[in-house]
């Protein structure tokens, strides 16, 4: 079998200790993790000089402000900015205008993010006002599902 990438000459956090290894990649997930020699054949080799390899981090307080304040930062300037950090995933705060506390508002924050992320996103929503709300926000994952089933690859 032929890889999409390996990643050769890298220390990992392996077994609660860093080890020398390298990484098979395919289809955007790990295949294998070992030594350089045990590596299936791939498109790309690339050797990464003893780099310390990490796993992607998550952040799960940022604001995202699209709605009110995007001259602050946007989904956009905000993912970007997580990826070139290393962080894969970002939880949205609700603190918006209009607070995201709705199945309705949070509708609105997800199509507002469609096309516009470049890392995983989530999203908060505040405490809504009316109880019934809350079966309804809870149902929006079919939504989030259905717009960025990309991310799931």
């Amino acid at each position: 079998m032929i890889v999409d990438t390996v990643l050769n000459n890298i220390k990992a956090y392996v077994s609660g200790e860093i080890k020398e290894c390298s990484i098979a990649i395919h289809e955007g997930k790990i295949f294998k993790l070992g030594k350089k020699a045990n590596m299936p054949k791939a498109e790309t080799v690339i050797n990464l000089k003893g780099f310390l390899v990490l796993p992607g981090m998550i952040d799960v307080h940022v604001h995202l402000r699209d709605e009110g304040k995007a001259y602050k930062e946007d989904f956009y300037t905000g993912t970007a900015a997580a990826a070139a950090g290393g962080v894969t995933t970002v939880l949205d705060m609700p603190n918006n205008k209009p607070v995201t506390m709705s199945a309705e508002t949070l509708r609105n924050r997800i199509r507002i993010a469609e096309g516009k992320i470049l890392v995983n996103v989530g999203f908060y929503s505040a405490f809504p006002k009316n109880l019934e709300e809350i079966e309804k926000i809870v149902n929006i994952r079919e939504l989030l599902l259905s717009n960025f089933s990309w991310l799931l690859k």
